[in-house]
């Protein structure tokens, strides 16, 4: 570890979960809890005389909420949670990758809860705490992989894998 990634470890600078180009650290929006709550669909088959039968049909909702605080006098600034709004207010999905590099795949912000207290002068708050709910948007990291690989070349990796993998089928059918 050099000098300058102690100093920002120290300080606060080390990310704690990217959200777009929003980046929650100790010195934006540092969030205390991360919770996360997965969901499993199961239809279910009515059936005369017994027990109803249940099908797999995939996964459900995949939700994130981040509860935290903000003390804006000693880091950060109050307008952290403006930038999230504002963020939010785009209507884009954005990718969300953890502090150790995690990639979760798209969000969207569902809702946002502020929550401000201990008042200085002229009102501005002392402490702002919230609460930030994420909706997975898409499949995952292997989704918005093969989209940005797709998306940034119309003959790149994706499609040379493809073509290649085609050319080893036809070869190896033709051994046979």
């Amino acid at each position: 570890m050099s000098i300058s990634d102690t100093v920002d470890f120290v300080t606060g600078y080390m990310p704690m979960l990217a959200f777009g180009s929003y980046i929650f650290s100790l010195n934006t929006a540092a969030y205390q809890n991360f919770n996360r709550d997965t969901g499993y669909t199961w239809a279910s088959i009515e059936r005369i005389g017994q027990d109803a039968a249940r099908q797999f049909t995939g996964p459900g909702d995949d939700t994130i909420d981040l509860e935290g605080v903000v003390y804006p006098s000693f880091r950060g600034g109050g307008a952290q949670i403006s930038k999230l709004r504002a963020l939010a207010g785009s209507g884009l999905p954005q990718v969300v990758i953890d502090g150790i590099g995690n990639v979760y795949g798209r969000w969207v912000v569902t809702k946002i809860t502020e929550r401000q207290s201990y008042f200085a002068a002229f009102g501005q708050p002392r402490k702002q705490e919230f609460t930030i709910s994420l909706l997975r948007f898409d499949g995952g990291p292997s989704n918005l992989l093969v989209s940005i690989l797709n998306s940034a070349d119309p003959g790149g990796l994706v499609s040379g894998a493809q073509q290649k993998l085609a050319s080893a089928k036809s070869a190896a059918s033709g051994i046979l």
